[in-house]
């Protein structure tokens, strides 16, 4: 595959079995992409529509099952699925998180590790119960390898925690609109004579919600510095990447 190729297919594996948690593909389908229920029994949707207020975007929905995360993860990464990983937009696994068990550090990694530039990657945990301990220790092992995967919980009562920032499935849509999709367009109500759609432009709207995407993920990874000289040097530099975004 062309190593220019647009990256326009988004990535959904949902853990199979009756485990604690599990959350239903129709249920996690219809909440992120708006899918009706017979769209969501589909392995692939092609042709879908991202919408915000400010942009659309053409992507495909592949959606996957496993029984170990760990060896679908493998596969993932493997040689045979180098075309798929240079085509992905992003990748989403919903399962269940247990910071108990001695592989999750491990299962993290390998995660995080997925080979696809730009792409954005969610663990979804499915956990009923998510102290928010847990998302930052996890968010702070990520965030050594890869900048771009983020773990989200599921079940939460609200859309908004009490930093102001979005949790849960409205935290997935966010980070789905934030990300730099190819060949997006915005539409055109100026003149009727364009084109329903013309290329977009940069849009100031977009940087604030870069600057709070960095915002999150700078603050999972300064509660896990201990050192406050590292500590400073860190918000000096996220201080700057922030600047430089307004």
């Amino acid at each position: 595959m062309d190593a220019n190729c647009d990256r326009n297919k988004v990535l959904i594996a949902f853990e199979t079995g009756a485990g604690e948690g599990n959350v239903g593909r129709t249920e996690a389908l219809e909440r992120i992409f708006g899918l009706d229920a017979d769209k969501a029994q589909d392995n692939i949707v092609k042709n879908l529509t991202w919408s915000t207020k400010y942009y659309q975007s053409q992507y495909d929905l592949y959606v996957d099952e496993f029984e170990d995360v760990s060896d679908w993860l493998k596969e993932l990464n493997g040689a045979h699925c180098e075309e798929l990983r240079a085509a992905l937009a992003g990748v989403i696994v919903m399962k269940s998180f247990d910071p108990e068990d001695q592989t999750s550090t491990a299962v993290l990694e390998q995660f995080s590790s997925i080979q696809g530039a730009g792409s954005f990657l969610v663990w979804c945990n499915t956990s009923q119960v998510v102290g928010e301990g847990t998302l930052d220790r996890a968010n702070s092992t990520m965030a050594r390898s890869n900048a771009n995967a983020e773990m989200v919980s599921w079940h939460c009562s609200r859309s908004m925690n009490e930093y102001g920032e979005k949790v849960g499935p409205a935290r997935i849509r966010e980070i789905i609109d934030t990300h730099e999709w190819a060949n997006t367009h915005t539409a055109a109500t100026s003149n009727p004579a364009l084109p329903q759609f013309e290329e977009r432009q940069p849009l100031r709207t977009d940087n604030l919600a870069a600057v709070v995407n960095k915002l999150q993920k700078a603050r999972q990874q300064y509660q896990s510095l201990d050192d406050d000289g590292e500590a400073s040097s860190f918000a000096a530099a996220i201080a700057e990447e922030i600047a430089e975004l307004l």
